[in-house]
C-alpha cells in the first residue's frame, strides 16, 4: 500500500475517532462537572506525563530500529513487559510516599489523593507503556490497519461505557465522580487487551521468552535518549498551563481551560495522522517521499486554518448545546488557542522528517524553546489574565517552536519556506487525482465483469 492510501485511511480513521471522541467529551464533562473536570485534567496530565518520562523515548526508536528489521519483536515485547511492571510498582511507591508527606498537588488533586486513585494511576501507567511500544513494534512493521483498528477499538468502548454512565445516572444508580476515574481504568484494560492479543497473532512466535541484549538496549537508547528530552518539553509544554491555572486560579477555573484545551487540540488528528505514517519512511530519504511530505504539510495547514475558521464562528452555541452553560465560558479560551494550534501543524508534520532521518535534535531544540517560552509567559499572565492569558501565552509558543522547526527544514533540505506552508494549485489536483484512482480501483472491484 502506498504513502498516500496509507495516510488516507489513517486520517478518515481518526477523524472518524475524534468525532467519536468529542461525543466521549460531552458525557464525562457532563458526569464531572466544571470541578470534577479540572479533577481529572490534572489526573490525565499526571498519566501522561509519567508515561513520557517513563516511556524513555523509545516508541521513536523502536519504530526505526524495527523498520530497518534491526530489532526482534519477541524480546522487545517480553523487555518491555518486565520494565513497565517494575517502573510502575516504583512509581507507585514514590506517589504513596510523597502524597503522605506534602499537601500539594503534585500527582493528584487533593481531593483524589487517596491509596484507590493512586492504584488507577500506577494501574494505567503499565498498561499504557506496554500498549505504547505495541503500537510502535506495529507501526515499524507498517501496520496501519492494525494501528487504525486499536484506535477505533479504544474510541468506540470508551463512547459506549461513558454513554451508559450518563444515561443511566440519576435513574438506576447515582454515579459519583470517582466513577469516571474507574471507567477510565477499564477503557485502558481493554484495549491493553486487544493490543496484546493483535501482537501475539501476528507477531510471537513460539521461543523461549528473552530479553534484549546489552547492545540493543544500547543502540535504541543512543537513539532514543535524545528524543526523550524532547518528548517530556513538549507535553510539559502541552500541560505546564494547567499546573499553573490550577494553583492560582483553582480547579473551577482549571476545567474550563482544561475543555477548551482538548478541544482545539482534536484539530491535530490529522497532521499526527501524517506524521505517523510518514516516520517509518522517511528512514530512506528519498527526495520523492520528501517532497510527499511538504505536499502533505501545506494540505494539513490548510485544512486545519478552514477548521479553525469555522469552529472560532460557532464555538460559542456549540459549547452551550453539547456541553452545558457551565461551559460557555470556556470558549473565549478556544478562540484564542485556535491561532495557536493551525501554525503549529506544521511542525507536528515535518517533526517526522528530522526523526526519520536521525537529525531528532532539531525536535528537542524546538520542544525546550517552546517550554521555555511558555513558562515565562504563564508566569507573567496567568495570575492577571487566567485563562485569557495561557491561551495566549500557548500562541506564542507554539508559534515559536514551528518557526525554528520551519527554518532547519528549509536549511536540511534546500527547499523555500513558503513552499513548506502555502497551499499550491497542483496540491488539489494531486488530492483529486488520489480520489479518482481510488473510485476506479473501487469500481474494478465491485463491478461483477471484473470478478474472474
Amino acid at each position: 500500500m502506498s504513502i498516500g492510501r496509507h495516510v488516507s485511511s489513517t486520517i478518515i480513521t481518526r477523524v472518524s475517532s475524534i468525532v467519536i471522541s468529542i461525543g466521549t467529551s460531552i458525557f464525562t464533562a457532563r458526569l464531572l462537572g466544571v470541578g470534577g473536570k479540572g479533577e481529572f485534567a490534572i489526573f490525565l496530565a499526571t498519566l501522561n506525563i509519567s508515561v513520557l518520562v517513563f516511556g524513555l523515548g523509545m516508541a521513536p526508536a523502536v519504530t526505526y530500529y524495527v523498520a530497518k528489521k534491526k530489532l526482534d519483536t519477541n524480546r522487545l515485547f517480553i523487555s518491555f513487559l518486565f520494565y513497565a511492571a517494575i517502573v510502575s510498582c516504583l512509581f507507585f511507591g514514590v506517589i504513596h510516599n510523597i502524597n503522605r508527606i506534602t499537601d500539594a498537588s503534585i500527582f493528584l488533586h487533593e481531593n483524589r489523593k487517596t491509596l484507590i486513585y493512586e492504584v488507577i494511576l500506577c494501574l494505567c501507567l503499565f498498561m499504557v507503556l506496554v500498549i505504547n511500544n505495541l503500537k510502535s513494534i506495529f507501526s515499524g512493521e507498517k501496520q496501519f490497519p492494525l494501528l487504525n483498528r486499536i484506535q477505533t477499538n479504544s474510541v468506540v468502548i470508551a463512547l459506549i461505557l461513558y454513554s451508559i454512565m450518563y444515561f443511566g445516572n440519576g435513574k438506576w444508580w447515582q454515579l459519583p465522580v470517582g466513577a469516571v476515574f474507574l471507567a477510565h481504568l477499564c477503557i485502558i484494560f481493554q484495549n491493553f487487551l486487544f493490543t496484546v492479543f493483535n501482537f501475539f497473532k501476528k507477531f510471537w512466535r513460539p521461543i523461549s521468552p528473552e530479553f534484549l541484549s546489552k547492545i540493543e538496549v544500547k543502540s535504541v537508547s543512543s537513539f532514543a535518549k535524545i528524543a526523550y528530552i524532547g518528548s517530556i518539553a513538549q507535553f510539559i509544554n502541552y500541560r505546564i498551563d494547567y499546573w499553573f491555572i490550577d494553583f492560582y486560579h483553582g480547579n473551577h477555573a482549571l476545567g474550563l481551560y482544561a475543555l477548551a484545551s482538548n478541544l482545539v487540540q482534536m484539530i491535530w488528528i490529522l497532521p499526527q495522522s501524517i506524521a505517523a505514517v510518514f516516520l517509518p519512511f522517511m528512514v530512506s530519504g528519498s527526495e520523492k517521499v520528501i517532497a510527499n511530505l511538504f505536499r502533505a504539510g501545506r494540505l494539513s495547514v490548510f485544512l486545519c486554518l478552514m477548521l479553525a475558521v469555522l469552529a472560532y464562528f460557532f464555538v460559542e452555541p456549540v459549547v452551550a448545546v453539547l456541553y452545558g452553560k457551565a461551559f460557555i465560558e470556556s470558549s473565549g479560551s478556544i478562540k484564542i488557542l485556535l491561532f495557536g494550534i493551525v501554525p503549529f501543524s506544521l511542525a507536528i508534520v515535518y517533526a517526522s522528517y528530522f526523526n526519520g532521518t536521525g537529525r531528532k535534535e532539531i525536535n528537542v531544540y524546538s520542544a525546550i524553546i517552546g517550554l521555555v517560552a511558555t513558562i515565562v509567559l504563564d508566569l507573567i499572565l496567568i495570575p492577571r489574565h487566567g485563562n485569557f492569558g495561557a491561551a495566549l501565552a500557548t500562541c506564542i509558543s507554539y508559534s515559536i517552536s514551528t518557526l525554528f522547526i520551519l527554518y532547519h527544514l528549509s536549511k536540511e533540505t534546500r527547499g523555500n519556506i513558503s513552499d513548506m506552508f502555502l497551499i499550491q494549485k497542483n496540491d488539489f489536483v494531486a488530492v483529486f487525482d488520489k480520489i479518482k484512482s481510488a473510485s476506479k480501483r473501487k469500481s474494478k472491484i465491485t463491478n461483477p465483469q471484473n470478478v474472474i
